[in-house]
């Protein structure tokens, strides 16, 4: 062992201390290399760790020169058994998982997005479901090659689907079939026949049919307008380079209205909303007020009060259902009075644009 002396005892411990921590390095560093390394590192391993060598500080600067290797310091630990058994377990369990993991994600559905729930809306309700008369207006538009809009457009124009109607002219029914000239064109001999509603539908609808095909050289537009013409006024042979007559271009306008709004579906039929004051329509609230009011002059005041609330706010077969049910929701309260209004509300929204 080689004996160094140091005039100052810290000195000497510090000196100490070093080149035992640059020995240490040094050994653990020729602990890495291969074992062909050679003669060197078998004469290396040797040198017993309490001798000193007078080359030691220059190995130690020939290693800190040498380039690093690529080769990791292996350390071998003293793990227990059990120990060694349960991280061997938990590495081959987070390699399956890694191993799993991108086959359940290409496997599992992607979870879609859930939307807020939507408040249902109504279905469109079909504005001919309830009209009077119907399967008559179904069969006659379908025997004449007709749109059953347009055949009850007429209709609700010409007397408010009313069958009992008969004008100042003498036309008679639904369809104001003229008596006797426009009768008898149409095979109709006896006037009473005209109050028939399915009768007087066929009639109508045949008449029109009739004007459509004498103005066939003309284009679809111009040809029912002068047809529709021809069925208010007469057949007088309207020219299409001429403007038509106030009432004829009226009646048109009233009647392309109706055709409009029956063939368009609506969320409901029985309740226009307007602008202003005036509440919409609710036929079921006037059927159960009546219902539940049993003294008549009460039940023809509170009738009256609500056509006056609402009656403007009522589309046109609104009024006609209203009208048609007046004698069973009224009972003996039932008035002219009432049946007036009724009636002029009727002939306002007909004639409403």
């Amino acid at each position: 062992m080689v004996s160094i002396c140091f005039r100052s005892p810290r000195l000497g411990l510090q000196k100490t201390a070093t080149l035992c921590l640059v020995k240490l390095c040094v050994l653990v560093c020729w602990c890495s290399l291969p074992s062909s390394a050679g003669a060197e590192s078998a004469d290396a391993a040797q040198i017993p760790p309490n001798q000193t060598s007078p080359q030691d500080p220059v190995d130690l600067e020939q290693q800190d020169a040498s380039p690093q290797r690529d080769e990791p310091i292996v350390v071998d630990l003293d793990i227990p058994p059990g120990l060694a058994t349960f991280l061997a377990e938990q590495e081959a369990a987070n390699t399956q998982a890694d191993v799993d993991a991108p086959a359940a994600a290409e496997t599992q559905p992607a979870l879609a997005v859930q939307e807020p729930p939507q408040p249902a809306q109504p279905e469109p309700e079909d504005p001919l479901q309830n009209l009077p008369f119907k399967a008559c207006f179904t069969e006659a538009a379908s025997a004449y090659d007709l749109e059953e809009s347009l055949l009850i457009g007429i209709a609700i124009v010409e007397s408010s689907l009313d069958p009992d109607a008969v004008s100042k002219a003498d036309a008679v029914g639904l369809m104001q079939i003229k008596w006797p000239i426009t009768a008898n064109h149409l095979g109709i001999q006896d006037r009473q026949e005209l109050f028939d509603p399915c009768l007087n539908i066929d009639a109508g609808a045949r008449y029109l049919r009739e004007l459509l095909d004498d103005l066939s050289n003309f284009g679809p537009q111009p040809r029912l307008r002068l047809a529709l013409a021809s069925y208010r006024l007469g057949p007088s042979g309207f020219d299409p380079n001429v403007p038509l007559p106030a009432t004829a271009e009226d009646y048109i306008k009233q009647v392309q209205a109706q055709r409009q709004s029956l063939a368009t579906p609506s969320v409901d039929a029985t309740t226009v909303n307007v602008s202003g004051p005036v509440l919409p329509c609710l036929i079921q609230g006037l059927r159960q007020m009546t219902a539940v009011t049993h003294d008549p002059s009460q039940r023809n005041a509170a009738f009256a009060g609500w056509l006056n609330a609402r009656g403007q706010g009522c589309s046109t077969l609104a009024l006609i259902q209203i009208r048609n049910n007046m004698p069973t929701w009224l009972g003996t309260s039932l008035t002219p009075e009432l049946e007036d209004q009724v009636r002029a509300l009727l002939d306002t929204s007909i004639q409403r644009p």
